[in-house]
């Protein structure tokens, strides 16, 4: 019953219990203190950047108090900011607010700088509470960094066994750290590749190339540590680690992926009527190299047919790729484009000294005939390689029959007289024998067109007839005509297999105008 309070017992009791919440209270009023006293110190909220950043132009501190009057003209700065790069950076503080203070770079920072804000020594609020907490941060735009790779990895592009790489970097990288931790990966090969930096004249040589002269400070030339095997696929590792001059290393790999262009080889192409046919002797025969050619080494190749030697035209330039840099100014700011454009090829006799690509012998080859392609001595490529397919020089090929052929002018539209039994001239080759007076026997009609509409039909008639290939039966259907019949296809003769250095050539096959 609660009437037992006014025992002594209960008047104890209750007195006990009174001096529990006396203590409970006073335990709650320290934690109040505590949390009134963390409340009540001033810390730094942000600070921005911190760790690695690529770019900065500033550096932001923010307070949870007030720290100055702000619009006093004599603030002080509240922190110290020191950069470590080459060259000295130089920046002007600022209070943007009574809590926010900035420190705006003169310039963007450049990559390798490692930067320290530190709070000032007795730094206080506008209440005089001492700042408290972390009061050093740091932050750096990283280690140097690919920026573009010359030439262009991942884009398809062959290189050479013994490349040299040119990369543009975002900062200067040191010598030692590139030939330290870059290597190069290659496929077939067990053992990771050193990377040796190169200098001196073949490093301007390159530089002028790619247009890059005007940035040559941030340009490194780098090749594998021993020829690339034709063929293999390749990685260009730039690794983690790799240093500016101030000490700031690279924080992850960049890899970058090339192909080493195929062996040095001469293939042979002609036209045939089909797949186990000699080549045609009205159709040109081309030999392509797979790399470039000096221009004075390709002219010496020579056809030999019984009616004597043929020279060769040549062909250059095809699918030479083309890099650019070129630099712009837009609204003030300096803009890079890159342009990127692969060759066609042409023929010529120009007296060029580029490379060749192929050479083109030009048709009128007697039929036939046993021909032979003979390459000069010593022949190699641009680059100083040897044929690889050597020993199927001298190349030996035969021309078959010209196609028989029965031509009417190349003409869409002509005159005939009327009435003085004209005639339309044929050209026949290998058909004489086979032409018939009954195949001439439709003779002309006479076609009487009287409006304008007809008239553009039949000119589109023509037309369609002279540009397509069109089935006997519509023809005749649209004509109203019976068209002699084709005639009979020769008995085939048995063909004899030829050696394996007929395997160089490339057979086309011509469809049956029937």
């Amino acid at each position: 019953m609660r009437g037992s309070w006014q025992t002594r017992g209960g008047r104890w009791a209750a007195a006990v219990q009174g001096r529990a919440w006396t203590a409970v209270l006073a335990a709650l009023g320290v934690v109040s203190v505590v949390v009134a006293t963390q409340v009540l110190a001033t810390t730094v909220q942000t600070m921005s950047p911190q760790g690695e950043v690529a770019k900065v132009r500033q550096a932001r501190v923010t307070f949870s108090d007030p720290m100055v009057k702000f619009g006093d003209p004599r603030l002080p700065a509240p922190a110290q900011v020191r950069c470590r790069n080459e060259s000295p950076l130089t920046g002007s503080g600022r209070w943007v607010d009574d809590r926010t203070w900035v420190y705006d770079f003169t310039q963007d920072v450049p990559a390798g700088t490692r930067c320290d804000v530190s709070l000032n020594t007795g730094l206080a609020s506008l209440a005089g509470q001492a700042v408290t907490g972390s009061k050093a941060f740091a932050f750096s735009t990283g280690g140097p960094a690919v920026v573009r790779a010359y030439p262009s990895a991942d884009s398809g592009n062959e290189i050479e066994e013994e490349q040299v790489f040119a990369l543009l970097l975002n900062g200067a990288a040191t010598r030692a750290s590139i030939e330290q931790r870059a290597y190069c990966e290659v496929s077939g090969v067990a053992e990771r590749l050193p990377v040796k930096v190169v200098d001196g004249a073949v490093r301007n040589d390159i530089l002028k190339a790619v247009d890059l002269t005007a940035q040559q400070a941030r340009v490194v030339t780098v090749q594998c540590g021993r020829p690339l095997p034709p063929d293999a696929q390749v990685k260009l590792v730039w690794a983690k680690g790799i240093a500016t001059p101030s000490g700031v290393g690279s924080s992850a790999d960049r890899v970058l992926s090339y192909r080493v262009r195929p062996p040095f080889t001469a293939s042979f192409t002609c036209e045939r009527v089909n797949a186990r046919s000699d080549c045609l002797p009205i159709r040109p025969m081309r030999i392509e190299f797979s790399s470039p050619v000096p221009r004075k080494l390709a002219e010496r190749i020579v056809l030999k047919t019984p009616d004597g030697e043929r020279k060769p035209v040549v062909e250059q330039h095809r699918g030479e790729v083309q890099e650019r840099l070129v630099s712009a100014d837009s609204g003030g700011l300096r803009r890079w484009l890159y342009f990127f454009t692969r060759n066609k090829g042409s023929t010529g006799i120009d007296p060029d000294e580029s490379g060749v690509s192929a050479v083109v012998f030009q048709p009128g080859f007697p039929e036939n005939a046993a021909v032979r392609i003979e390459l000069p001595a010593g022949f190699k490529d641009d680059a100083g390689r040897t044929l690889g397919n050597a020993s199927a020089f001298p190349l030996q090929t035969r021309t078959a029959d010209a196609p028989p052929l029965a031509k009417f002018p190349k003409a869409t539209f002509g005159v005939l007289e009327l009435n003085a039994e004209p005639t339309l001239p044929v050209t026949v080759r290998h058909v004489e024998g086979d032409l018939a007076i009954k195949g001439l026997q439709a003779g002309v009609r006479n076609l009487k067109v009287a409006d304008d509409a007809a008239i553009i039909a039949w000119l589109a008639r023509v037309k369609r007839y002279d540009e397509r290939r069109l089935r006997r039966k519509d023809v005749e259907a649209e004509l109203g005509v019976r068209l002699p019949p084709p005639p009979q296809p020769k008995a085939k003769r048995p063909v004899k297999r030829r050696d394996d250095a007929d395997s160089w050539e490339d057979d086309r096959r011509e469809d049956d105008p029937n």
